[in-house]
């Protein structure tokens, strides 16, 4: 439930990246000279940490998403031990 809110904040986060990635496009190439590099950097650093983020969440929902797989295997496999000793 978590992983799956977070993911939903990150996908709601995305289009204000795409539009701060949109205007920051347009103002690279309106300016010149330093506040490009300042402007290019800025967009790389935002984006960066939007994918890390992102990373992060995907794994640990797939991490999550194993365990809860793994946790159902064993309660069947607890269940038909059951079965066969009583």
């Amino acid at each position: 439930m978590c992983c799956q809110h977070l993911q939903s904040q990150l996908g709601e986060h995305q289009p204000m990246l795409d539009a701060l990635n949109d205007a920051g496009g347009q103002l690279v190439e309106l300016v010149d000279g330093p506040a490009v590099t300042a402007v290019s950097g800025l967009m790389t650093d935002d984006n960066e940490k939007y994918n890390s983020v992102s990373d992060v969440v995907q794994r640990r929902a797939d991490k999550v998403k194993n365990e809860r797989e793994k946790s159902v295997e064993v309660r069947q496999s607890t269940l038909l031990v059951c079965r066969f000793t009583v």
